[in-house]
């Protein structure tokens, strides 16, 4: 149940991300260690925020809200929309990984993969990015 729970909020967070930046469909980015470490790093403060705003204590909407997010991206090294296109893009390869082999599942799945280097990150840092997102 947890892990439902987590992984919602997850999925939550990315939505209203992506509405807090107002921008178009993340494109894909070629990822590096220091993205994603900042991610990890950042990512604890922002599902705090993101669960304030799922559960109607915050509004995202509200400019203070939206600049807490982007304070808590930039003192991890990113910027807002960076952090968006870094979530994006990690679960875009993610969702492509076998958990128990740690290997490509459908190497030919839709959008292709643009940069093939984001899957030998995303495999490298695969336990940390899951625990991240499911809490296991």
């Amino acid at each position: 149940m947890q892990t439902l729970l987590r992984s919602t909020v997850i999925v939550a967070i990315l939505f209203l991300t992506h509405m807090a930046v107002a921008q178009q469909p993340t494109k894909q980015i070629e990822l590096s260690a220091t993205q994603i470490e900042g991610y990890l790093a950042a990512q604890p403060e922002m599902v705090a925020i993101q669960k304030k705003i799922l559960f109607g204590e915050l509004s995202g909407k509200d400019p203070r809200v939206i600049g807490d997010m982007a304070e808590v991206a930039r003192k991890h090294g990113l910027g807002l929309a960076e952090y968006s296109d870094v979530l994006t893009n990690m679960i875009l390869v993610f969702n492509r990984i076998d958990p128990k082999t740690k290997t490509l599942i459908d190497p030919n799945a839709q959008p292709p993969i643009e940069h093939p280097g984001n899957i030998d990150l995303v495999i490298k840092y695969y336990d940390r990015i899951s625990h991240a997102f499911l809490g296991d």
